[in-house]
């Protein structure tokens, strides 16, 4: 029974997947969130994706920056089915913004992998100090200079470049966002956990709450963070 369930929901997907022109945007959406799910979230048996799409082409790149040299690694969609290459893609830039030790690489480099293949041209950028897995602070430079070659690539569509951050590298990318070199040209700023200060972050995550204006605040999580409702958001927005 188990199996039929699966083939069924593939079977389904496969057809939304064939009928891609005539795709209404909430559809696409819902449709790229659940791929998203389903393919990084060990719970979910069902892993679809690779079967509806072809690998992405991955490639390295070092770029520069006022604060020295960048590395990166950059996703592009393959089209599916022999078709052509469209002439502009969304693209998304991954800022993590702390070092990345090297058995959590596949992870990360995978997740830009499931992203590229929903159609989305990926980088994910550092400073060369952190690929060396040096323990020292990353600069919004860095995704300002990841900006900045996106808008030079034919494979990009210019006006839909966004950064999805996370922990540090979310006060990274809003910093990065806000510079004026970019700001006008950023679509959207997808902000996971960012903090201002360290301390008053760990703080606030020991006491369950945080000081404002003097007075105490008790936060807890959003009810859509918990039923992942969050995914959905993030491709409204991109």
């Amino acid at each position: 029974m188990k199996v039929k369930l699966r083939y069924r929901v593939l079977a389904a997907l496969l057809l939304l997947v064939g009928l891609d022109p005539l795709w209404q945007r909430p559809i696409q959406i819902h449709a790229k969130a659940l791929l998203l799910l389903s393919q990084e979230f060990p719970q979910i048996p069902l892993k679809p994706l690779p079967r509806l799409t072809n690998p992405s082409v991955h490639e390295h790149l070092e770029l520069e920056s006022p604060h020295g040299k960048v590395v990166a690694d950059l996703f592009l969609p393959t089209p599916r089915f022999g078709q052509e290459r469209a002439s502009a893609q969304p693209a998304v830039i991954l800022a993590m913004g702390v070092r990345t030790q090297a058995k959590d690489r596949p992870l990360l480099l995978g997740f830009a992998e499931t992203l590229s293949r929903l159609g989305y041209v990926v980088i994910w950028p550092r400073h060369e100090t952190l690929d060396r897995e040096e323990a020292l602070p990353e600069s919004p430079e860095t995704f300002v200079a990841a900006f900045r070659h996106l808008q030079e690539r034919n494979e990009v569509a210019r006006d839909r470049i966004s950064i999805v951050s996370f922990s540090v590298g979310a006060s990274l990318g809003f910093v990065a966002a806000a510079d004026a070199r970019i700001a006008d040209d950023v679509r959207a700023l997808i902000f996971f956990g960012g903090y201002y200060d360290i301390f008053d972050y760990l703080v606030s995550i020991v006491t369950y709450g945080s000081a404002f204006n003097g007075q105490r605040i008790t936060w807890y999580p959003d009810e859509e963070m918990i039923d992942y409702g969050f995914v959905y958001a993030i491709f409204e927005c991109l």
